[in-house]
Formats: structure tokens, C-alpha cells, sequence
């Protein structure tokens, strides 16, 4: 019995149609995202920035802010970071002082809520990484220089 796998062969560009072989970038991705991480701050829900910011749909908005995020720290991002950790921060202690509350019979569901909590602002704050990752993070290895990029290190007598 034999399987029929897709052919694996790429068009050549002598053919017929060879116009559709080309992979598209789209030009305007940085200026949608910076729209779209400018939008989420100002608080609009992922709809009104995916639509506002030109997005297909609210998780393609989503995945284009999270990679961002991924990506590079900005000025938005750090504020974005810095917006969303006093947001759980406020929700995490009104659900703490619930948590405390001897007469609330709901506490340990405000229990379960603080835990959440602090699992996500640990995630949002890079507290969770191995302690080995965040001592070589802020490393750049340099592998190769191209000849000439690098002027030679004269000795300076005093």
C-alpha cells in the first residue's frame, strides 16, 4: 500500500503562473503593531484593536501584540507591562482582603483567585526563568568580524 505525499518539488519561475510563487510581506507590520500595542493601552478590548488596526481578527491582533512583546522591550511595551502589572496587582489585593475575610465563605475560591494572580504577575515580570537563562540572557555572542571592523588594541604607557 502506498501513501501519495504531496510533491515537494517547487515551481520553476519559467513556468506558467510562476507569479504566485512569491511569498508576501506585508510592509506596514510594525506601524499595525505599534497601532495595535498604542490601542491595548489605551484599553480597548482585542475586537476594537484588531479592527482598528487593521487585523483580520481579535487573535491575530493578540499574537501580533505577543510577539511584539516576545520580541523587543519599547516605550509601549514597558508601559503596556507596566499597565497590565498594576491591573492584576489591584485585582490580586481585592481578591486577598476576600481571601482573608473569616466571615467570607467563599475564601478559599478568593484563595484560588490570588494564586492565579501571582502565577501570572511572576510570568509577566520574567520571575519564573530559570535562574541559568537570566544570567546568560543580557549575553550577545559574537562569533565572527568581518576583516577590518576592528581597529588593533594599542598598549597606552603612562
Amino acid at each position: 500500500m502506498s501513501v501519495n505525499y504531496p510533491s515537494r518539488k517547487r515551481k520553476s519561475s519559467h513556468t506558467e503562473g510562476a507569479t504566485n510563487d512569491f511569498i508576501s510581506r506585508d510592509v506596514n507590520a510594525a506601524q499595525r503593531v505599534q497601532t495595535a500595542l498604542r490601542l491595548k493601552l489605551q484599553g480597548h478590548n482585542w475586537d476594537e484593536v484588531a479592527a482598528q488596526a487593521g487585523y483580520q481578527s481579535r487573535g491575530a491582533a493578540h499574537h501580533a501584540v505577543m510577539r511584539e512583546l516576545e520580541r523587543c522591550i519599547t516605550h509601549d511595551v514597558t508601559e503596556l507591562r507596566d499597565q497590565q502589572l498594576y491591573m492584576l496587582l489591584q485585582v490580586q489585593a481585592r481578591c486577598y482582603k476576600a481571601a482573608m475575610d473569616e466571615k467570607d465563605k467563599n475564601w478559599m475560591w478568593a484563595a484560588d483567585r490570588v494564586m492565579n494572580y501571582s502565577k501570572r504577575i511572576s510570568e509577566l515580570m520574567g520571575l519564573d526563568i530559570p535562574v541559568e537563562q537570566t544570567i546568560n540572557n543580557n549575553f550577545t555572542v559574537v562569533r565572527e568580524v568581518p576583516a577590518g571592523w576592528l581597529a588593533p588594541v594599542e598598549a597606552h604607557t603612562t
